[in-house]
This record gives C-alpha cells, structure tokens and sequence, in this order.
C-alpha cells in the first residue's frame, strides 16, 4: 500500500487517480493532508477498519463518540457514512471538541437530523415519517394541510406545498414534520426547536404567530387531524 509517507509514489499516483483503491479495511492515513505537513508525517499510517458501502471505498466506521477503531483517532463528516450534510459535519465537530476538550461523554445518539432539499417550493423534513412511526408501533395522529390554508400564501402567490406533522397520540409529543412550500426549510425548523424543546403539539396550536406570515400555518395545521 506504500508508507504513506509524503513523496510516496503509490500516494502520488492514487491521488492522482492513477492507482487502484484501497483494499476494504484500509485506508491511507494522509490522503487530505497538504504536502510539507511535517507534524503528520511523524504519525506514519494508521489502518482504520471500513464498511462497504457498495462501492470500493466504503466509509470509516466510528461509534456515537465518533472513536474510530484506532486509538486516538476519530471520523466526522461524510468519511463515516450517514447523512452527508454540512450541518451534520458542523454538529460532529461540536461533539469532538466536547470529547477532546470537555470530557463532556457527548454522543451522536439521539439528535435531531432536519434536511431541507432547495427545489421549488422547498421541501423540509425533520424526525419520523408516517412510515416510520407506524412501523414501530406508535400509536400516533396525523396532522396535514395544503398551503392554500394560509393567508400570507395567498398574499404572495405561494399556495403550493402541504405541511404534515406526525404526533404521538398518547403524550402529544411531535414525532416528524414534513413541509412542502415557499421557505419549507425555515417552517421546518419551527417545528425542529418545538420537538427540542419536547413542546406539546398544543403549545403550537395554541401560540399567537404574527399575522400576515406564514408560521400562522402552524396553527391551522394542528386543527386539521386526520382521524
């Protein structure tokens, strides 16, 4: 596989694209390195167990402390497989400082992972899907309501998109939120700090949002229960 070492001739050409992969299993240690990063060369290669992904290169498997199988190393980012967000990369960051720097035992378990996609209208998502949910048994209820519900949606001739949101039936705890519309990303994201804060779905529903915008959507979202 070569020494990994800078200067490296089976190094140069495989980031050149002229050499094949590494096996599954391996992975050279220096390849995001910058040339003349003396410090790192000290370290000399590390062998870090992988997972297949369907392709040759699979990703760097790390547990919820991001702890790869080599001591002292750790993986954030898209190297470890997951969902391959910037906002994700930026939250591993946070959970690697605590570790290496607090000694706070944060972990990946557990968060909240929204993701918007930026067509038009957006689409926002955060938590459980109906499917989801169902398929783990939760006994649940399901709020939905074309945009054309709210007012400032007529007013700017956005009256594309739904919003959906997935509640459990028994501590009325919202599970998931869907948003298809004009800034679907920043509805989402309403929902996203009500489930953090493990608000009640009534909270919302009972909440003064200013008029005309299109938060006050979220109101008339929770008068409009499926069952």
């Amino acid at each position: 596989m070569g020494t990994g070492q800078v200067g490296d001739p089976s190094l140069d050409q495989f980031v050149a694209g002229q050499n094949a992969a590494p096996q599954n299993g391996e992975l050279m240690q220096t390849l995001w390195r910058t040339r003349g990063a003396a410090l790192l060369d000290k370290i000399g290669p590390v062998i870090l167990q992988t997972h297949s992904a369907g392709g040759p290169f699979g990703f760097i498997v790390a547990n919820d402390r991001l702890e790869t199988s080599a001591p002292g190393i750790y993986a954030i980012g898209d190297v470890k497989g997951g969902p391959a967000f910037t906002h994700i990369s930026y939250d591993d960051y946070r959970i690697l400082a605590d570790n290496l720097l607090g000694g706070a035992g944060t972990r990946t378990t557990r968060r909240l992972v929204p993701y918007v996609v930026f067509t038009d209208p957006q689409l926002g998502r955060v938590g459980l899907t109906e499917a989801e949910a169902r398929q783990q048994g939760r006994p649940i209820r399901v709020a939905k309501m074309t945009m054309d519900y709210i007012a400032r949606a007529w007013e700017i001739g956005e009256k594309r998109g739904l919003m959906k949101a997935i509640v459990d039936a028994e501590t009325d705890q919202i599970l998931g939120a869907a948003v298809l519309g004009y800034e679907g990303g920043e509805l989402m994201a309403m929902f996203e700090i009500a489930m953090l804060g493990q608000l009640p779905y009534t909270v919302l529903k009972e909440a003064i949002f200013s008029h005309p915008t299109m938060a006050e959507g979220i109101n008339t979202l929770f008068y409009n229960f499926q069952d």
